[in-house]
């Protein structure tokens, strides 16, 4: 499944922080190689996961200045195209 719908709630904030502080940490590549792993396995309906990708897809941005992972109305989050290395 290549989307999620995700409402946060306050408790979110910690988990997302910690993995977007373990996130920014890795290389452009380890982002892609992150990211496309992922893809691979799409969204299993695990809140944790969700909370990852959010966090992924900010780490993305940050990083490498865009992300393929679209989060539409803060709600649904949807994993783009495997990227290519």
């Amino acid at each position: 499944m290549d989307k999620y719908v995700f409402f946060g709630r306050k408790e979110d904030a910690e988990p997302i922080q910690q993995y977007l502080e373990e996130l920014m940490q890795f290389t452009p590549e380890q982002l892609v190689e992150a990211y496309n792993a992922t893809v691979e396995t799409g969204f299993v309906g695990s809140r944790q996961q969700a909370r990852r990708v959010i966090a992924l897809h900010n780490a993305m941005k940050r990083v490498m200045g865009y992300s393929p992972i679209t989060i539409l109305d803060n709600a649904v989050i949807v994993l783009g195209d495997r990227i290519e290395e």
